[in-house]
């Protein structure tokens, strides 16, 4: 089956490059050996229970759902509840965290400092720390697009606003990595 036309749809609903590439990847393992039928989607639900993540699972079912979807079939696979996990398992202390910024200043190692100092003084995703400019700390707030091209405003604090602006004075990204 080809699934350039499926690809284009995908790219047409705004998904993104990474999710066009794992759905057409999942549906390319699913046509190897079932066919878009009812039947054949829950028999593969029930192999792949056994054989892959749950979380990965709800991908492949979110691919077909889709390609469903496209293909303007009237039926839907329902994804696996997946109890979440409420916990870290490992954080740092205050100290360890003291100790962490005491020596990036120490080291010279301004650009990292600001950006511990900002990830800590938020909790912002790595994914939306790339967005941060130092300008955005003068500002007092940055819009960031984050999981599912949601935006969200993240307000820095005054007394952060301070420290890194007066430790950390080059212009542009925090971090200019991807």
């Amino acid at each position: 089956m080809d699934l350039k036309p499926y690809a284009t749809w995908l790219r047409k609903e705004e998904m993104s490059a990474a999710t066009v590439l794992s759905y057409v990847n999942s549906m390319k393992l699913y046509l190897e050996s079932y066919s878009l039928t009812w039947a054949d989607a829950c028999r593969w639900k029930e192999e792949q229970m056994n054989k892959v993540k749950p979380t990965t699972l709800n991908l492949r079912i979110h691919a077909l759902n889709s390609d469903c979807k496209f293909s303007k079939f009237k039926w839907r696979l329902k994804p696996v509840k997946i109890q979440s996990q409420h916990f870290v398992e490992y954080q740092l202390t205050m100290v360890q965290y003291e100790k962490l910024l005491s020596c990036l200043l120490d080291d010279g190692e301004l650009r990292w400092w600001a950006a511990i100092k900002v990830l800590a003084g938020t909790g912002v995703r790595i994914s939306e720390f790339l967005q941060i400019k130092r300008e955005d700390l003068k500002i007092g707030y940055v819009d960031v697009c984050g999981k599912g091209t949601k935006y969200r405003r993240v307000w820095f604090s005054s007394k952060l606003r301070q420290e890194v602006l007066s430790t950390y004075k080059e212009n542009g990204p925090l971090l200019p990595y991807s």
